[in-house]
This record gives structure tokens, sequence and C-alpha cells, in this order.
């Protein structure tokens, strides 16, 4: 081998010595970032009649969901503000509830200590968001 070549990959060797054990400490979960797809339905209390009234010769269309996020900063919802969730609660498929939690960051850490697939409910006034995650 030239020197050149013994020269550069010392240097490589050296660089990747140097980033290594930054990389592998690095804090992953603070990076994590779900995306999930909510639905919407309107809260059992302010809506008495939750049925819509379908006409004749009518059929009622699917909603569109709302895309939301929820990352170690926050869950991010559009058109909702986290203040008005009352409440947090993560499900099985099965429907078995993990837990329900009135504050976004301990929802948050029991979120990303699970593995699986749940289903989370976002509770507001008006409604309620559901959706899946896949962890």
């Amino acid at each position: 081998m030239t020197r050149v070549s013994v020269f550069f990959c010392s240097l490589f060797f050296a660089t990747g010595v140097i980033i290594a054990p930054a990389w592998c400490y690095a804090n992953v979960s603070n990076s994590l970032t779900i995306h999930v797809s909510l639905l919407r339905f309107n809260s059992p209390e302010t809506d008495p009649n939750p049925e819509p009234e379908v006409r004749a010769g009518r059929h009622r269309s699917n909603q569109r969901p709302l895309y939301g996020s929820i990352s170690a900063d926050g869950v991010s919802i559009p058109g909702v503000e986290t203040s008005d969730i009352l409440s947090f609660e993560i499900y099985t498929p099965e429907g078995f509830c993990m837990g329900a939690f009135a504050e976004e960051p301990e929802f948050i850490q029991t979120l990303f200590s699970l593995s699986g697939e749940y289903e989370i409910r976002l509770i507001t006034e008006e409604a309620v968001y559901i959706g899946f995650v896949e962890l």
C-alpha cells in the first residue's frame, strides 16, 4: 500500500472511532415520531342522536381521516388544541383498556414503552378521535 492510501485508511478509521460512540448512545426515543390516521366521532354527551338520518336513495359517505402525529414533543392533530384533550387512552385491538391518562407526557411515555398494535382514543368535549398505531 502506498503512503497516501495508508493515510486515508488511518483517517477513515480514526473518524469512525470518534463518531461511533456518539451514534451508539444517541437518544432514539426523542426522535421517534408516530404518524396516525384518526377518525372523528361526535361525543355521546354532545350528540344525542349519533346516527345520522339518511334520506331514501342516498348513502352517507365515509369520513375523511385526520392525520396527526405523536412524538416526544407531544401530540399534534390538525384543528385540535392539545389542551382541549381531556383524556388520552390506549387500548389493545381486542378493546381492553391499557391506560387512560389526563396528562399528555404520561400518555406518550407509556405509549413509547409498548410494542405491538394499539388503538388510541383522544377525547375532547366535542369529539372522540380514534386511530391505530403499530410500535
